[in-house]
């Protein structure tokens, strides 16, 4: 059953019901799975976030807050409904993003995908890693974890499994991935050092061997917000992050100074950085081809889980009329039930 979203035009598109919800902080992060999905249409939706800038968190100016549109893609992957939003970076984006798809749509679960830094030394560029926990950067871990069923299926579909974590800033350099992963997951640090050490005693050892299961961490701004927003509306979710640039690599350019008061990171801020130094834009042009193969790698992973259940599914009807589909479908499978036992075989 399809429904029209209240307080739109009578000819804006219809919102599926109970479609997977697809998420990325940024468009680019998001490409290559919008371009594998079918039958597409679009939905603008209001998006409220708090105010940023020198004003945003000071008296009066706390309740303020701006708005913005961003669009809502509908369509089939994997034969199955979606609804795609690249939400915007930053925690305050990313939140207020999935909070407006979700007042637009009803998911029946939400996978969270894009790039994340790696946090353990020896986790190499472009794996894939899928959150069994999901941690702030000051060890806060979000209370309901991600899907253990869905979790399972991206394991198998060549993920490995980590802990998601996300800073409050941008780290540009190892010794502040470090400095998280310790505050993190106080035992990732020594768990990391004992197993190198044992790597490094090893003539054949490689640094894939160096990131065991225990120890396995990317890092971003995104993904406790994501969770915590699904987790209070129980919602079934995952999270799966590409590795862009590993542990033991310095960007090459302060990212951190280029967000602006809402915590986005802004291409002009970027690209003024940039041109005050000239041998970072080789650098910068080989991230974003880095960015390119893990949207197409995340896509990949994608169709895989869309196709897949989750064990946290919601098993009752979300409203009334959800209800009253659920009882006739159950009263029309007792007719043909019953009358079917009582002749001693069985329904297809």
């Amino acid at each position: 059953m399809r429904r029209r979203t209240p307080g739109h035009a009578p000819d804006a598109p219809v919102a599926p019901d109970a479609p997977t919800a697809i998420v990325a902080p940024l468009a680019a992060e998001l490409a290559a799975v919008l371009a594998a999905t079918r039958a597409r249409r679009t939905l603008r939706v209001r998006v409220e976030a708090p105010l940023g800038g020198p004003w945003g968190g000071w008296g009066p100016w706390r309740r303020w807050r701006q708005s913005s549109r961003r669009t809502v893609t509908f369509g089939r992957l994997a034969g199955e409904e979606v609804a795609l939003m690249a939400t915007g970076d930053g925690p305050a984006a990313a939140a207020a993003g999935l909070q407006a798809l979700l007042a637009a749509v009803r998911p029946r679960r939400l996978l969270a995908i894009g790039v994340a830094g790696g946090l353990t030394p020896g986790l190499a560029e472009g794996t894939l890693v899928a959150a069994r926990q999901v941690v702030g950067g000051d060890g806060a871990m979000v209370a309901r974890g991600p899907d253990a069923a869905w979790l399972a299926a991206a394991l198998a579909g060549g993920a490995v499994a980590g802990a998601a974590v996300s800073a409050d800033r941008i780290l540009a350099d190892p010794a502040a991935r470090q400095a998280v992963l310790g505050r993190a997951l106080p035992g990732a640090t020594a768990a990391t050092a004992i197993t190198a050490t044992m790597a490094g005693a090893v003539a054949s050892a490689t640094p894939a061997t160096i990131a065991t299961p225990a120890t396995i961490a990317t890092v971003d701004l995104e993904s406790v917000a994501y969770a915590r927003v699904a987790a209070g509306r129980s919602l079934p979710y995952l999270v799966v992050r590409a590795v862009l640039d590993p542990a033991d690599e310095t960007l090459p350019l302060d990212f951190e100074a280029c967000r602006d008061g809402s915590g986005r990171v802004r291409n002009a801020r970027v690209a003024w950085h940039a041109l005050a130094r000239p041998r970072s834009l080789g650098k910068l042009w080989r991230l974003r081809a880095r960015v390119r193969a893990a949207a197409a790698a995340l896509a990949v992973l994608a169709e895989r889980l869309v196709a897949a259940p989750a064990n946290d599914l919601p098993a009752r009807a979300r409203d009334a009329d959800d209800a009253r589909d659920a009882d006739a479908a159950a009263t029309y499978d007792m007719r043909r039930e019953i009358p079917a036992a009582a002749a001693g075989r069985r329904t297809a």
